[in-house]
């Protein structure tokens, strides 16, 4: 705390020290847990929010000025709410979700980017199918003219690439309130609005929605206080968060969860034609023995 770190640095700093001081066979988890160190809860509460119409197409104007596959990515992430890092990497997962929304599937499959490699279910705003069917056949057209790239950067590599989307955002204006993370704000709204819409019980739109953001199952309340702040009017007396996952408790793993993980990046890249990061070929060999191991993706 003297170093002026982060609440929330802090607390993945002590996070790690107690799972590691757990696997050395010593458990520290209350004598040393964030309320005994004195550790200030990290506030979440960021300044993003969704964008307006009339942003969003003074946005895409400007993003169409400076480069083509900038405004593919922004468009994706608009209608998909991906992660910057998600948007990047997608390229090679578009012809799989066009193929998904041709045959009318309500979700799509993803893997490629996000955080720690989680696989989830992108739910598609079903009121907004055929803008992001042209948006993701359009960003499809583009990068089978640019190697199945978005944004190119300068080393060939994903870093690189990533410091050429960091300064195209900001030539963009997508800094502050309106970066890039205010995509999946926008999305975050409009899908919540459709589902309340359809009769959807509002915790149960919380729960889709985390799960579809890459959050999980258990983050509604976070959902509630951010994404969803604009409408928590329409939440107010119809859910009970003090036993939110009273009900919801999933029954345990059958397979280890690294193993379960090699499983999914296989099946993904089965599905997508593409191989999906670094593979362990002995793990694979284990999961799958007859899918020949599958090499690195640079992006």
């Amino acid at each position: 705390m003297a170093q002026c770190k982060s609440a929330g640095t802090l607390a993945n700093i002590f996070a790690a020290i107690r799972v590691t001081s757990g696997h050395a066979g010593r458990n520290i988890d209350t004598v040393c847990s964030n309320k005994n160190l004195q550790l200030v809860r990290r506030v979440r509460k960021g300044t993003k929010r969704a964008l307006t119409p009339n942003e969003i197409e003074e946005l895409l104007a400007r993003a169409r000025g400076i480069d083509q596959g900038l405004t593919h990515l922004i468009s994706l992430a608009l209608y998909l709410g991906l992660r910057r890092k998600e948007a990047l990497m997608c390229p090679r997962d578009l012809e799989m979700w066009l193929g998904a929304l041709m045959r009318g599937e309500s979700t799509l499959s993803l893997m490629r980017g996000s955080k720690n490699a989680r696989p989830r279910q992108v739910h598609v705003i079903e009121s907004e199918r055929t803008q992001t069917i042209e948006s993701i056949r359009s960003a499809l057209a583009y990068c089978r003219e640019h190697n199945l790239e978005l944004i190119t950067g300068s080393g060939k590599t994903l870093k690189s690439a990533m410091n050429r989307l960091k300064a195209l955002l900001r030539r963009a204006g997508m800094v502050g309130p309106v970066s890039f993370h205010s995509l999946r704000y926008t999305y975050a709204l409009k899908s919540a609005l459709e589902m309340l819409g359809s009769g959807m019980a509002p915790y149960e739109v919380l729960v889709q929605l985390s799960e579809s953001l890459g959050h999980g199952p258990s983050r509604a309340q976070m959902i509630l206080r951010h994404y969803c702040q604009p409408i928590r009017d329409r939440f107010d007396g119809h859910i009970s968060l003090h036993n939110i996952e009273a009900n919801r408790r999933q029954p345990a793993a059958k397979l280890p969860r690294a193993t379960a993980r090699q499983l999914a990046k296989l099946r993904h890249s089965t599905l997508s034609g593409h191989p999906i990061g670094r593979l362990d070929p002995v793990r694979s060999a284990t999961v799958l023995p007859t899918h020949e191991p599958i090499g690195t993706d640079p992006l």
